[in-house]
């Protein structure tokens, strides 16, 4: 499956997982603030 359908067929939550996870900032622990940072923004 491509990045672009995983992140299209994720819950909010599990696509900034998937995007912190590819850009490698998942390992520095910035996704804790990609999500709340989400959990702000209304779409």
């Amino acid at each position: 499956m491509k990045f672009l359908e995983k992140v299209t067929h994720a819950s909010s939550k599990d696509a900034q997982l998937i995007m912190a996870k590819t850009t490698g900032n998942f390992k520095r622990g910035n996704e804790r603030r990609y999500i709340l940072f989400l959990s702000e923004v209304s779409f």
